[in-house]
């Protein structure tokens, strides 16, 4: 029996694992980037789930919240 067809929500899964991991690897937008850039990046962030480094790309000035148990700086 195939895997795959015997467990098809594993395989996607993996396969959003594998989307959100690309995504994640796109550099952030510059000052320069295009206006295609920022929305192409900003809308695979959301639909990644990765919606910190959307806002974080829309809205700048905003700094990040505190990460748990992350040392003081």
């Amino acid at each position: 029996m195939n895997f795959i067809a015997s467990h098809p929500a594993v395989f996607g899964i993996g396969a959003y694992w594998l989307f959100s991991a690309l995504v994640g690897g796109m550099p952030p937008p510059s000052a320069s980037s295009s206006a295609s850039y920022l929305w192409a990046y900003n809308s695979l962030h959301i639909l990644a789930g990765n919606l910190n480094a959307a806002i974080a790309a829309k809205y700048p000035q905003i700094e990040p919240p505190p990460q748990k148990n992350a040392p003081p700086d």
